[in-house]
């Protein structure tokens, strides 16, 4: 039995399911990840299939890679165990690249298939730069879970694409702390702090997304709105009446969150009304 498997159902998603056999946590090796190629080849070619998710069979997605596999890599190339390595870890990039093509034409990166990865917990290492090759990752909320790329802390970089793929979603500066400190990603709330007009409509606030709950928060007079996303991801509905108590939750822990980070605030005008404050 192989560590992947997948089936296709009748709208034509394939389902590749990452379990490997008698372990409690997901490892990769060189035949899964070969599996896993082979999988991504027949998505690709089929015209069968509209898209592709990636999840695992387990409570958590991936523990990371088998870290004999890297002392295979050495063992097997003789006396250039450095040229070993390179090529292994340019074989994992071309098989990452291809999740992230998934078919895309080289000229014009049009048309390709969307690949999607469910992790419905704890993801690390290579567990975390696969997710990070597809073109969504859904993260379930999940306490316990713990999100990261850890392999700073056994003297190494992620080599499969994390610590470029991560720093093109976070930025250099927030990725830093996750490439070189090893530190994880606990389930927590979210937080953004956007100060300023902007041309395409865009209004100054603050927002707290804490599992289904968002609420933003309007810098002008600090009107509040609140959305549950799992029911309503367009935010069409507010439910601030609804719901004033997780309002008033969720608008204090946003209020120490501005106070931790010494947010900025709009300033009033010359002569102008007083600016609002939280």
């Amino acid at each position: 039995m192989t560590d992947f498997t997948m089936t296709t159902d009748a709208d034509g998603i394939a389902v590749i399911t990452w379990d490997c056999v008698e372990k409690s946590m997901n490892v990769l090796n060189w035949d899964a990840l070969r599996t896993l190629d082979g999988f991504i080849d027949t998505v690709i070619a089929d015209e069968a299939v509209k898209g592709a998710i990636i999840t695992s069979g387990k409570k958590d997605f991936a523990a990371g890679m088998d870290l004999n596999v890297l002392a295979d890599l050495r063992n097997a190339s003789g006396d250039n165990p450095a040229q070993g390595m390179f090529d292994g870890v340019m074989q994992m990039h071309h098989i990452l690249r291809k999740i992230e093509r998934a078919g895309m034409d080289a000229k014009t990166n049009k048309g390709g298939k969307p690949i999607v990865s469910v992790l419905p917990g704890t993801a690390l290492g290579i567990g975390l730069e696969i997710p990070l090759a597809t073109h969504r990752i859904f993260a379930a909320n999940n306490p316990k879970a713990k999100i990261g790329l850890p392999e700073i802390m056994v003297g190494i970089f992620p080599g499969a694409g994390g610590t470029t793929r991560l720093v093109r979603k976070l930025g250099a500066m927030a990725a830093f702390p996750y490439l070189l400190e090893g530190k994880t990603l606990p389930s927590r709330s979210m937080f953004w702090h956007y100060p300023h007009y902007s041309n395409q409509g865009g209004f100054p606030g603050g927002a707290i997304r804490s599992g289904p709950w968002k609420a933003i928060e309007r810098y002008e007079d600090g009107t509040v709105h609140l959305y549950h996303l799992l029911d309503d991801p367009g935010e069409t509905h507010d439910l601030s009446s609804q719901h004033p108590e997780k309002l008033a939750s969720l608008r204090s822990e946003l209020h120490r969150w501005y106070r931790e980070v010494d947010a900025a605030f709009l300033q009033a005008k010359p002569n102008g009304p007083k600016a609002w404050r939280p």
